[in-house]
């Protein structure tokens, strides 16, 4: 039986996705909790499972915000669109596909995808379309849903670039270990494990035939995670598909490393992280504001 949830009325955003960072500490999830920790108003957090009719009915007037929502009824979006309840997305990847990334769509069926054409992908820029905002990890990731969706709504404003987002906390601990930071092992950090997109056999291939030292790392939590990265001299990270905005590759930049990326890290070219270190920090510290401001100021 599906829980039944009670929204107290102080409440100002409904926050709805597939997992929070205390079920998975993934790059959207950490996103979406350093953004929630500096909320101007109260929040009530719902997974999708848990999103029901009677729900948006009693709260219309409050502005839902989505973060991953594959697990949500498609019913429900509907329901969220025909309300006419204020709803606005934070899109880390690329929904519009089914696969939720092309070039795993290729991978897996051999032709080029089409998704956007398809019922689904209409749905989803209909969906988008509708939303007081959407807002995406990098300007590459932008590029590539305008370039499939605003042809058919080219005046359209909703859609803004967000990046990834860091806690104060983190950001002061990075700081931090690079003040400190004196030597390195002279190698190059590998992340080990992750899905597909991470390629770690490709990137250590790639290494190999580069005649680069490095050592895998992972499966640590997120603060021992950049305490190990900050040991080594660079990071090599070369992800199968888009990236849309991979934390890691912004935590290396921040603790000083060097960096041997490809062309699928798609923040990688942006002025922000292109800069210095501290234009980094100064573009990643103001984010979370501009978020908060962009959804209280969005008015329908």
């Amino acid at each position: 039986m599906q829980k039944v949830f009670y929204i107290p009325s102080n409440v100002e955003f409904i926050i709805v996705a597939d997992m929070f960072a205390e079920d998975y500490n993934g790059g959207a999830e950490l996103t979406l909790e350093a953004l929630l920790n500096q909320a101007p108003g109260k929040y009530f957090k719902l997974h999708c499972q848990s999103v029901t009719s009677s729900l948006i009915q009693a709260n219309k007037n409050k502005h839902w915000i989505l973060g991953n929502f594959s697990s949500l009824p498609k019913e429900m979006l509907i329901e969220l669109v025909t309300s006419k309840v204020p709803y606005s997305v934070i899109e880390c990847d690329y929904k519009y596909c089914k696969y939720r990334s092309s070039h795993l769509h290729f991978l897996q069926e051999k032709i080029e995808c089409n998704c956007h054409s398809e019922q689904y992908g209409i749905f989803i820029r209909a969906f988008f379309d509708r939303a007081r905002n959407v807002f995406f990890m990098s300007e590459g990731q932008k590029n590539i849903y305008e370039n499939l969706f605003l042809s058919r709504f080219p005046n359209k404003t909703n859609f803004k670039v967000l990046s990834s987002i860091f806690s104060k906390e983190t950001m002061t601990e990075i700081k931090s270990l690079r003040n400190i930071k004196n030597t390195n092992n002279d190698k190059m950090a590998v992340l080990s494990g992750g899905s597909w997109i991470k390629a770690q056999k490709e990137t250590e291939l790639y290494c190999q035939q580069n005649k680069i030292i490095y050592d895998l790392i992972g499966g640590l939590s997120p603060t021992d995670f950049i305490k190990k990265l900050s040991e080594y001299k660079g990071l090599v990270f070369h992800p199968a598909g888009f990236d849309t905005c991979p934390r890691l590759v912004i935590e290396a930049k921040l603790l000083g490393l060097k960096l041997d990326l490809n062309s699928n890290v798609q923040h990688k070219d942006e002025h922000w992280f292109v800069g210095s270190i501290e234009d980094c920090e100064k573009y990643l510290e103001s984010r979370s504001q501009f978020f908060w401001e962009t959804i209280t100021n969005t008015k329908k």
